[in-house]
């Protein structure tokens, strides 16, 4: 009986030598892990502290680069407000050089030189120069309507008072010939000494007035030919220099 107890005693001792190695090994296991794990979280920490960093340099990246899309989204706009107002300041020069090409090739259809022939003794800008000057005008051809009417006459007229030293003008505008017969009529306007005249040489003589009720109404007062021929059906109308050349020939030069 004793040595079996002594057996059972023995046998429990190994079981639980046994058990406590095991146990020894499970807790040296445990501890090996728990110092993995530890590092594991370590490691985690670092990481998803680097990972913080990196997200708040990448969030600031992005907010720079929104910034950008932005100022250049901005920027974009502004050009096209900018090309959108080039191409209409285009769009208006163009039509401006076409309107400086057809007046160009307008004013081209009048002599070269046109104020600047010296045909004409010079005068003095007085009243009685004037109309000594206008008692000797002679008209270089002879009323014809159409050919040399009163446009060409008033056009030739201002160019001589004008070559001869006056401020002479072209007149346009409407008159009573009589009854119900009204139509558009040119004559000459001469600012002399500070004084407004009239003439109207269409009867081939000089009518010279100072006030200008004569004429029903004003319409446009022309500075020199080209206004002329730019306002009232071009070159056409007042061309005298195609009927009698340029200068004219066979005048008497008053």
């Amino acid at each position: 009986m004793r040595k079996v107890i002594v057996a059972i005693l023995l046998v429990w001792a190994i079981l639980a030598t046994v058990v406590a190695f095991q146990q020894y090994q499970n807790v040296s296991k445990l501890k090996k892990e728990i110092v993995s794990l530890k590092w594991q979280v370590y490691s985690n920490r670092t990481t998803l502290e680097e990972l913080k960093s990196e997200k708040e340099t990448l969030e600031k990246r992005i907010q720079k680069l929104e910034d950008e899309k932005l100022r250049l989204i901005a920027e974009v706009e502004n050009l096209r407000m900018e090309n959108e107002e080039l191409r209409n300041q285009l769009s208006e020069l163009q039509v401006k050089i076409s309107e400086l090409e057809d007046k160009l090739r307008l004013y081209e259809q009048v002599p070269h030189g046109y104020y600047s022939t010296n045909f004409f003794p010079k005068h003095r800008n007085t009243v009685e120069d004037l109309k000594a000057f206008l008692s000797k005008l002679k008209l270089p051809h002879k009323y014809e309507r159409g050919v040399f009417d009163c446009s060409e006459i008033s056009a030739y007229v201002e160019w001589a008072l004008e070559d001869a030293g006056f401020d002479a003008y072209i007149v346009l505008g409407e008159v009573d010939f009589g009854g119900d017969n009204k139509g558009i009529h040119a004559w000459n306007m001469v600012k002399v000494a500070g004084a407004t005249y009239y003439i109207d040489m269409s009867s081939g003589k000089p009518h010279i007035f100072k006030s200008d009720k004569h004429h029903l109404k004003i319409i446009k007062v022309f500075k020199n030919i080209y206004e002329a021929i730019e306002y009232y059906y071009g070159v056409k109308e007042w061309d005298w220099w195609s009927v009698v050349g340029f200068p004219p020939k066979n005048i008497v030069k008053g």
